[in-house]
């Protein structure tokens, strides 16, 4: 165990189950780590006695859809714009939760800070992938187990 924290960062695509976080979550802070938790889909009342630093529910951006000022930037950004939405709208989970966590500034402010990342279900390893990408010095995992054996090996 060292004396900084290990900074737990799990990620989910659907609602984490509460008895799989029951029994890895206090191992993880017995062993000296920090747990965060972002979720596409989160019920935050069920999680209510798990020892969760913090968490948060992703969601979709809702882009302003009143008057807009037709300005050069604007033009330019429309088919980016354009893209997400179709991505966050008919798109597969693993994108929607890619395209969220990619712009939620918590998100990626936890995931620069994070030593292990870590995909709580399928959807979201693509996310998880391509956040330890971003931030080479982060160890991705697959699952509860392995972020315990992850923490316990740092």
């Amino acid at each position: 165990m060292t004396d900084t924290p290990v900074t737990v960062l799990l990620i989910g695509a659907t609602a984490p189950i509460r008895t799989a976080l029951e029994g890895a979550v206090p191992e993880l802070v017995e062993n000296g780590a920090e747990v965060y938790l972002a979720a596409y889909r989160l019920s935050a009342p069920d999680l209510a006695g798990v020892r969760i630093r913090d968490m948060r529910l992703l969601q979709p951006r809702i882009y302003p859809s009143g008057t807009r000022r037709f300005s050069p930037r604007w033009v330019v950004r429309l088919p980016r714009r354009l893209l997400i939405r179709l991505v966050e709208k008919y798109g597969d989970l693993a994108g929607r939760v890619w395209t969220t966590a990619r712009r939620d500034p918590w998100l990626v402010a936890r995931a620069a800070q994070a030593d292990v990342l870590v995909a709580l279900d399928p959807a979201a390893a693509w996310t998880v992938w391509k956040l330890a990408r971003r931030h080479p010095g982060t160890t991705a995992v697959n699952g509860l187990p392995a972020a315990v054996d992850a923490v316990r090996e740092r």
